[in-house]
C-alpha cells in the first residue's frame, strides 16, 4: 500500500501551460468548489443556484488506473493538463473554468488520442476523474470528493476500480463490515473516525470469506481518504485541497 502524498502547485501549472484554462485567482483553499460530470457518482445535493456559488471554478484531479497503458497523456481543450501519470499515479488538485471541456488521453508512446471526452464543469465541488478500461477502450469516470474534515478528526472512503468485477465488503479484520455491497466504479460514502490505526480486511460481498487483508491504514488527524481498490494493490490517497 501507497500513502502518496504528492502535490502540484496550480501556479506552476498555468506557467507551464498558459493557455490551459487554470484559474490562479481562485486558488483559495477556503472556497468550495464543484463540477458536473456525465456519470457522475455519489452526488449528495445539487449545486446551488446562488450567483456567487456560479462565480467559483471547477477544481479536479485524475487518477491513472489503467493498468494496459503504462503512462498517459492528458490534454484539455487541446493543451496538457499536467505532466504525463503513470499506473496508479494522480495529480493534485487543479481550479478549471466552469463550462464544458474536452479531455483527450493518450498512450505516451503514440501520438494520437485514444479516448476523448466531453465533461461540463459547474462552480461548487472538489471531484476526482478515473482513467480506468483498456488501451482500445479507456473510460472516465467521475466521483464527488469531500476533503473536509471536522477539525481532529479523520474521514475514509473506498472506491472499486478491480476490474474483476466482483462486489466486496470493507470489515474491520475478524469483526464487523464498515462498506457493505460495494461494486466496481463505485464508491462508499465517507466515514468519519478518530485518527487511529485501522486493520482492514476485504470480502466477498455478504459472506465471511477473506479475500485480501490489507496493510494497516494509519489515519491522521485533519486529513480525508479516499482507498483505491485496485487489480493488484491499495493506493491510499489523501484528499488534499
Amino acid at each position: 500500500m501507497t500513502v502518496n502524498q504528492s502535490q502540484h502547485n496550480a501556479s506552476y501549472q498555468a506557467a507551464m501551460y498558459p493557455n490551459l484554462p487554470i484559474l490562479n485567482e481562485y486558488h483559495n483553499p477556503s472556497l468550495p468548489l464543484y463540477y458536473d460530470l456525465n456519470k457522475i457518482k455519489n452526488i449528495n445535493r445539487k449545486p446551488s443556484s446562488n450567483s456567487k456559488d456560479d462565480k467559483q471554478p471547477a477544481n479536479i484531479r485524475i487518477f491513472h488506473s489503467n493498468p494496459i497503458c503504462p503512462s498517459l497523456s492528458i490534454q484539455v481543450d487541446g493543451f496538457p493538463f499536467a505532466t504525463p501519470l503513470s499506473y496508479r499515479e494522480y495529480n493534485h488538485y487543479m481550479c478549471i473554468r466552469p463550462g464544458e471541456h474536452t479531455i483527450e488521453l493518450a498512450p505516451t508512446d503514440r501520438e494520437i488520442s485514444t479516448y476523448v471526452k466531453k465533461v461540463q464543469l459547474l462552480p461548487g465541488k472538489f471531484y476526482t476523474l478515473i482513467v480506468t478500461g483498456d488501451q482500445q477502450k479507456p473510460q472516465v469516470f467521475g466521483f464527488e470528493d469531500h476533503p473536509l474534515v471536522p477539525s481532529g478528526e479523520a474521514k475514509l472512503r473506498f472506491i472499486h476500480l478491480n476490474q474483476k468485477n466482483e462486489t466486496y465488503d470493507i470489515a474491520v479484520q475478524n469483526r464487523d463490515v464498515i462498506f457493505s455491497n460495494l461494486s466496481y466504479m463505485n464508491a462508499t460514502t465517507y466515514l468519519g473516525l478518530n485518527p487511529m490505526k485501522l486493520n482492514l480486511e476485504i470480502r466477498k460481498a455478504g459472506t465471511n470469506e477473506v479475500v485480501k487483508k490489507l496493510p494497516e491504514f494509519n489515519l491522521f488527524a485533519n486529513v480525508t481518504y479516499t482507498a483505491m481498490l485496485s487489480d493488484d494493490e491499495i493506493e491510499l490517497v489523501r484528499d488534499y485541497f
